[in-house]
């Protein structure tokens, strides 16, 4: 299974991490806490593939652009 971090989510969303993470747990998201060895083995919050699919979906349906 594949995984997209909350910094890679932020970046899509153009806006900083700690927003992005308020922003999708007001919208009912649970986040992962997974190492990743791109980021130094260091664990970071994450979603499923699916789930960061569906999170760019509801960001543009509430009006916002996804980069």
């Amino acid at each position: 299974m594949s995984y997209v971090t909350i910094t890679q989510l932020a970046l899509d969303f153009g806006i900083d991490k700690s927003n992005t993470r308020k922003y999708l747990l007001k919208k009912g998201f649970i986040f992962i806490k997974k190492r990743i060895k791109e980021t130094g083995n260091q664990q970071n919050l994450v979603l499923s593939e699916e789930d960061a699919r569906k999170a760019r979906e509801i960001r543009i349906l509430d009006g916002f652009e996804v980069f």
